[in-house]
């Protein structure tokens, strides 16, 4: 099947704001909805995207399992709404062992006062198969340069893509997280806003 990845950008205000508020006080759903896009029919999918993740956290904790394809990839899904984002044919860094390098990822878990504190991800922060996303990181200048240092084996529109959205979360001091098959073009098949998708086989990256 292979994966359609794509590389996503988020703020931690805005991480607050349009997740972790909105977990807390369920009756921001319908405003933040309407902050991220003015489609009506794009309004009602993010407020299912919204009763998913409460779902999920009203769960047992031995019944919250899938992090990576609940939680995170609806996080990647907001952040499409937010930022440009760039596809890449299966490449994505959760899918590379470097022997010196522990993991590029944390997860939303570990960060101090959300609402996710104490929740289950088995994922390692890493995106899980078809239909899941990474959790973030705060090192986006340091991936950059790692993937300057390296050379790989892989696809240069992949590597190309990579590239630009982590010099795009650098310059607007944003996190980065990476997901699979939020788009599938093939099928024209999306869990996001793909107005603000760039990649290399639309010919909408310049340079």
């Amino acid at each position: 099947m292979g994966y359609d990845v794509t590389f996503h950008a988020i703020s931690k205000n805005e991480l607050k704001k349009y997740v972790y508020d909105v977990l807390e006080d369920p009756t921001l759903a319908e405003e933040r909805g309407k902050e991220l896009t003015d489609d009506e029919s794009e309004q009602e999918f993010i407020q299912s995207i919204y009763g998913n993740m409460r779902e999920w956290l009203s769960a047992s904790q031995q019944e919250q399992n899938d992090f990576a394809k609940t939680f995170s990839f609806a996080i990647a899904a907001i952040s499409g709404y937010l930022h440009d984002f760039y596809y890449s044919r299966n490449f994505a860094l959760s899918f590379i062992e470097f022997e010196d390098h522990p993991g590029f990822f944390k997860s939303y878990t570990s960060i101090e006062g959300s609402p996710l504190v104490g929740c289950t991800d088995l994922s390692g922060g890493n995106i899980e198969g078809n239909y899941s996303a990474s959790g973030f990181s705060d090192d986006a200048k340091g991936i950059f340069e790692l993937m300057e240092q390296i050379d790989l084996d892989v696809d240069e529109e992949g590597l190309d893509s990579l590239k630009r959205a982590l010099k795009y979360c650098v310059d607007n001091d944003l996190l980065f997280l990476e997901a699979s098959d939020l788009v599938v073009p093939f099928s024209n098949e999306s869990f996001t806003n793909t107005d603000k998708m760039k990649a290399h086989f639309l010919k909408n990256i310049e340079g």
